[in-house]
């Protein structure tokens, strides 16, 4: 049997295709982002990764900001599809 991921898991969950969110939690979920002192951090570990020079902990956090990044990308699929979906237009 293969190993699901979380990253998987969390995609199914959300499912992206599917717009069923309201307006309003549809522009919530749009104004989610890192903080500067996240970007930064994240821009500090980036450069360490492609320097080769990170430690087993900061490779951690360096894959804990993309998997986090991963479910707000999905999350932010399904809010704009949602938005399209009761926009006066669609």
């Amino acid at each position: 049997m293969a190993i699901v991921t979380e990253a998987e898991i969390f995609s199914r969950l959300i499912d992206a295709s599917n717009p069923t969110l309201t307006p309003a939690a549809a522009a919530g979920i749009l104004q989610l982002d890192y903080s500067e002192t996240d970007h930064a951090r994240m821009t500090e570990l980036s450069e360490k990764s492609n320097a080769g020079t990170l430690t087993p902990e900061e490779r951690r956090e360096l894959e804990s900001y993309v998997f986090v990044g991963d479910v707000l990308s999905m999350m932010k699929s399904k809010a704009r599809l949602s938005l399209r979906k009761h926009s006066p237009a669609a």
